[in-house]
């Protein structure tokens, strides 16, 4: 009696398995929206400044009102919300995308078998920036606005500087990823190692529970791997120095070539 009651106490219980919560499966995905927002929220001053400078119009008329505005005596806190919400959006709008196309790469699609996984990686990551672009160009322009203490602004004016500032802000977001993942991939000596991130009795486990909850009886392994893999894990074989020494000079040229469409993406939006 002792023994079997002890046994049931140690018997571990679904919901002690991290497969069967949401929070536990997709922890990756809400860190890096996380460390997103709080990155751009605690950096937002840096970022104001930035947009005032690129904005400003010292020819041509003061079509951004940096001048009507005084905006260099406005507090460079402004815009923070919109910021915020903002980032938060874009950040679950490119982890989605991201986990869906790694799901379509990586999971039983023959057609991609033969890709190399840095032009998969490429892939994913260019298009996660391109649709994460969408959803947060309404609230880069509403921030870029109150950074210039335009608050007045219609919805019509705010979505009409959105369609012409679009383009720009998608070509910066994935301008400035390509130069830094072919800096990466072309400089690192990379070997791709696909790896579970459960244990197998963990798995088994949640393949039972799903079978009992009312889930598709005939499911297997190889149907849920995405959930049990993580395909975009690497060895890398370079030393550290080298690596840092890449990507800082990797993130010079993609903010020189890209601070262009940066700048026009300011005047547009703010005009």
């Amino acid at each position: 009696m002792i023994q079997s009651r002890a046994a049931k106490r140690d018997a571990p219980s679904p919901n002690d398995n991290p497969l069967n919560s949401f929070t536990m499966r997709h922890a990756k995905a809400l860190a890096f929206v996380g460390v997103e927002v709080a990155h751009n929220t605690l950096f937002h001053f840096v970022e104001t400044m930035k947009v005032r400078g690129q904005a400003r119009n010292l020819k041509g008329g003061d079509v951004s009102h940096y001048f009507a505005n005084t905006v260099e005596k406005k507090p460079l806190i402004s815009g923070v919300i919109p910021g915020f919400m903002g980032t938060a959006a874009g950040a679950t709008t490119f982890m989605t995308t991201f986990e869906l196309l790694t799901r379509h790469f990586y999971c039983g699609n023959p057609a991609y078998n033969d890709w190399d996984f840095r032009t998969k990686n490429m892939a994913i990551y260019l298009c996660s920036d391109f649709t994460g672009s969408f959803s947060k160009i309404l609230f880069e322009t509403r921030k870029q606005l109150i950074q210039m203490f335009t608050k007045d602004s219609s919805m019509s004016a705010i979505l009409r500087a959105s369609m012409l500032g679009w383009p720009a802000l998608a070509a910066r977001d994935t301008v400035y990823r390509g130069i830094l993942l072919g800096f990466y991939y072309g400089t690192t000596n990379i070997e791709h190692k696909p790896m579970l991130r459960y244990s197998i009795p963990q798995i088994s486990d949640f393949m039972r529970h799903r079978r009992a909850t009312g889930e598709k009886s005939d499911e297997t392994m190889n149907d849920l791997a995405y959930l049990f893999y993580d395909f975009h894990n690497c060895a890398i074989h370079t030393k550290m120095t080298t690596r840092i020494t890449s990507l800082i000079c990797a993130s010079l040229l993609a903010t020189a070539v890209t601070n262009p469409l940066d700048v026009c993406l300011s005047k547009l939006l703010t005009q």
